[in-house]
C-alpha cells in the first residue's frame, strides 16, 4: 500500500507494526476483534518497507507529524526523507490517518480514539504528560521481544 493510497482513503485508519513482535500481534487481533475494525488497515512494518510499494519519491502529497501536546503540526514533503524516519523507527507503531503520522504513544492512542467497547478507558493515558507517556512506551517496546517473544508469523 502506498502513503497515496492511504492518503486518498479518508475512512481507513493505516497502523504500522511490528510483524515479528508477538505484543504487537496481539493489539492487531485486538483491533481485528473491535466492532470497528473495518475503520483500520493494519500492515507490518516488515512487509510495508519491504515490498516497495511505497515509494515515496513520487509523490507529492504532504503528511504531517502529530504533535497532541501543543496541537501544532510539521509538515513534512513525501520524499525519501519521511522513508527513511519510517525506517528509523522500528521500535514503534506508526499510525497514518487523515494525512497525519502518529508515532509511540500518540500511535496508540489514535487508534485507541477509534475502538469501541471497554478499550476505551486506556484513553486516560492522555492524562499523562506525553513525555513519560513515551519513556514509557519506549521501554516496553526495548523489551517486548525478552517479555512476550517473537513470532515466525503474523497475525495478519
Amino acid at each position: 500500500m502506498t502513503i497515496s493510497e492511504v492518503s486518498d482513503n479518508k475512512h481507513k485508519t493505516l497502523v504500522l507494526f511490528d510483524g515479528d513482535c508477538v505484543l504487537c500481534n496481539f493489539w492487531v487481533t485486538l483491533i481485528k476483534r473491535n466492532k470497528n475494525a473495518n475503520t483500520f488497515q493494519c500492515m507490518s512494518l516488515q512487509s510495508w518497507t519491504n515490498s516497495g510499494s511505497n515509494d515515496l519519491e513520487s509523490n507529492n502529497s504532504t503528511l504531517k507529524i502529530s504533535d497532541s501536546v501543543n496541537s501544532n503540526t510539521n509538515a513534512l514533503k513525501l520524499n525519501a526523507n519521511i522513508q527513511q524516519s519510517i525506517t528509523q523507527l522500528p521500535d514503534s507503531v506508526i499510525v497514518i490517518k487523515n494525512n497525519q503520522v502518529y508515532i509511540e504513544s500518540d500511535a496508540v492512542l489514535e487508534v485507541l480514539k477509534q475502538l469501541s467497547g471497554p478499550m476505551k478507558m486506556l484513553l486516560i493515558g492522555y492524562c499523562i504528560p506525553k513525555g513519560i507517556r513515551n519513556r514509557l512506551y519506549r521501554w516496553v517496546a526495548k523489551n517486548r521481544y525478552r517479555w512476550f517473544g517473537k513470532t515466525d508469523t503474523c497475525s495478519l
